[in-house]
């Protein structure tokens, strides 16, 4: 089989910011319990490496409010997505210990924001239900960010006030949001657009979309629950590939029909260690005479 890499991927640099700001307090608080509010990063395989290294995730059964308001100590690292503000201020509050890990590009997508709430603007922000991205902006002022999610109808959407901006989430596909600016500009001629997809993630996109070879296979390395690879796949399919995939760990292998495929491209989300990427690209070249490695989890980090 033939095993072409499309590049970049793998992490970008919010996830190694991340990654190495848990690494860093479980060297830095070594008696104190130590708390992931939400997932650091969307990769189950981390976090189970993490609760190896007694991390504890603080994810759906309870909300972050009602998390937050339950501990009496520790520390609380951020996910990457970010929290409102008003959670935040609780944390602190409260004396816990707070280790802030939102990424740049959230970070700045957040002030943006607030600075054009601040001048009086109403904001559509396009993104997808429930992401704990999308949830942190939406919470900074929950009756002028209005969420729109791709599969919505524009007249979901209903804004008297003529000061209006338009962004979205940082992860969302570049190309079907540029549809969508453009759609939403057609009924609001006044509205300010703001692009915040993050670099990262659009060369990521992009890289798929430039694919212009005959290939049998794309693989996405990457987590069901990050919209990061689930965007990739999107470009993928986009591109009329034969067949895409969205595989977590080289164990996924094992539900294709890798027999009648001559070509593989390979990707991976900006959430995906390299190290599970790499086993799945070694196991490829060497198909079909190779045995199926098993996953070290002191590899993953």
């Amino acid at each position: 089989m033939e095993v072409r890499l499309i590049t970049p991927r793998g992490y970008c640099q919010g996830v190694k910011r991340a990654l190495n700001l848990v690494l860093k307090a479980i060297n830095d608080y070594p008696n104190e319990p130590i708390y992931l509010l939400g997932m650091i990063v969307h990769n189950s395989w981390i976090n189970i490496a993490l609760k190896e290294k007694g991390v504890t995730l603080l994810d759906k059964e309870k909300s972050k409010e009602t998390w937050i308001s339950s501990l009496e100590k520790g520390v609380v690292i951020i996910s990457a997505h970010g929290i409102t503000p008003s959670l935040l201020k609780t944390a602190q509050d409260k004396g816990l210990i707070i280790i802030d890990a939102t990424c740049a590009y959230v970070k700045e997508a957040q002030q943006r924001v607030n600075d054009f709430l601040d001048r009086g603007f109403d904001i559509i922000y396009i993104g997808e239900k429930n992401h704990p991205e999308a949830l942190a902006i939406i919470g900074i002022n929950p009756q002028r960010i209005h969420l729109l999610t791709p599969n919505d109808e524009l007249d979901k959407i209903r804004i008297t006030n003529p000061k209006i901006m338009i962004t979205a989430q940082t992860t969302m596909n570049h190309h079907s949001i540029q549809d969508l600016f453009l759609k939403l500009k057609e009924k609001y001629h006044q509205a300010i657009i703001l692009d915040e997809i993050c670099d990262a993630t659009y060369r990521r996109q992009q890289a798929v979309s430039d694919i212009n070879e005959d290939i049998d296979l794309l693989l996405v390395v990457g987590d069901l629950n990050s919209n990061n690879a689930n965007k990739l796949v999107e470009s993928g399919k986009k591109k009329n590939i034969k067949q895409v995939c969205l595989v977590n760990s080289v164990s996924d292998l094992e539900n294709l029909d890798l027999d009648k495929i001559d070509t593989t491209a390979v990707t991976s989300a900006a959430s995906t260690p390299t190290y599970l990427t790499s086993q799945i690209i070694d196991y490829l070249k060497d198909y079909p005479n190779v045995k199926q490695p098993q996953i070290d989890l002191d590899k993953i980090l």
